[in-house]
């Protein structure tokens, strides 16, 4: 359904794709636990998210 250029991956290999970018301090997440209004959703953590910065230099 997503097609053969959608590629699942682990979250250690995800941060190596950001490049320049940092994430925030609440790092590479699963996306149901990203600063939830309550308790986290009880789902497989199979999406992950992050917040990333690039320095302006």
């Amino acid at each position: 359904m997503m097609g053969p250029a959608f590629r699942m991956r682990p979250p250690a290999a995800f941060a190596p794709l950001l490049g320049r970018w940092t994430p925030t301090a609440d790092g590479i997440v699963p996306i149901t636990r990203w600063r939830p209004a309550g308790p986290p959703a009880q789902v497989p953590d199979a999406f992950h998210g992050a917040v990333a910065v690039r320095s302006a230099g």
